[in-house]
């Protein structure tokens, strides 16, 4: 059985609007945070058989389950820029996926 967690932080890039330069206005996105958290259990583990023969096709089999943004935090990926009829613009965020579920069976030949 193998457990497999990972955490990432990364902190806030700045974000100017689109044929724009710095100094008319930047913003910082908020920091990336993210958990995942992943379980694998060897269903067929990579051992002789009984006889003492090799497994004729498959060598190993896996079954795993991962949990990705484990906590559910609604991170920024990137901004949609809409201008308005007087030529004011905004920037409206693009989210990224939210806690998401995987299930993997993996088989080595």
């Amino acid at each position: 059985m193998k457990v497999n967690l990972r955490g990432i932080f990364a902190d806030g890039l700045p974000v100017t609007m689109p044929h724009s330069t710095r100094d008319k206005g930047y913003f910082r996105t908020s920091p990336y945070k993210r958990v995942d958290i992943g379980l694998a259990y060897n269903i067929l583990p990579e051992i002789d058989n009984a006889d003492g023969r090799r497994r004729r096709f498959i060598n190993s089999m896996w079954l795993g389950v991962d949990c990705f943004n484990l906590f559910d935090i609604s991170n920024v990926g990137s901004y949609y820029w809409v201008k308005t009829a007087d030529d004011v613009s905004y920037a409206v965020p693009n989210s990224l996926t939210r806690r998401m579920l995987n299930v993997r069976l993996t088989v080595d030949f």
